[in-house]
């Protein structure tokens, strides 16, 4: 059995495509992807993991991982996985008081599952189209969310930035 996965630092620049002037709407986020195997490699479990800091982000991701591998899938325990929990440790190991001010969100299958802190609401539109796309490109999620802000009335172009 096999598990990787790999911390993406994102910027999306949202600019409405009728208002050239205005300016655009810019949402920040680390990003990493739990791809959760049973022994046999298959993958039984999918989270996305984000958050405001990189720290914290690999260090939820970590926490996520860790009580898989130790104690099996998270979403059909009888007994949930505590995310707030996990993120309060974190926030009070390693992020002190400076740690109030940053967030962090889970997702699976295309949800919000858990979050803390205030993050921007593309994030979670991108996540739904992402989970959506059958594609497995996730540049393509960005061309769904696009297409979602169009028949809702508002077309909009979107510049995805990324760093792994």
């Amino acid at each position: 059995m096999n598990f990787s996965t790999s911390l993406l630092r994102e910027k999306f620049i949202i600019r409405a495509v009728k208002s050239a002037d205005a300016p655009p709407l810019i949402a920040l986020s680390n990003r990493m992807v739990l791809n959760l195997p049973d022994m046999t490699g298959r993958i039984i479990e999918r989270f996305i993991i984000r958050s405001q800091s990189m720290y914290g982000c690999l260090r939820m991701s970590a926490a996520v991982t860790h009580s898989f591998f130790r104690h099996g899938p998270l979403m059909s325990r009888e007994e949930k996985f505590d995310f707030a929990k996990a993120w309060g440790d974190i926030l009070y190991d390693a992020e002190g008081t400076f740690g109030e001010k940053n967030w962090a969100s889970v997702y699976h299958g295309g949800k919000i599952i858990y979050r803390s802190g205030d993050h921007h609401g593309f994030l979670d539109v991108i996540e739904n189209c992402d989970f959506r796309n059958d594609t497995g490109n996730y540049e393509r999620s960005v061309f769904l969310a696009e297409e979602i802000f169009a028949e809702k009335g508002t077309a909009v172009a979107i510049e995805h930035q990324a760093d792994t």
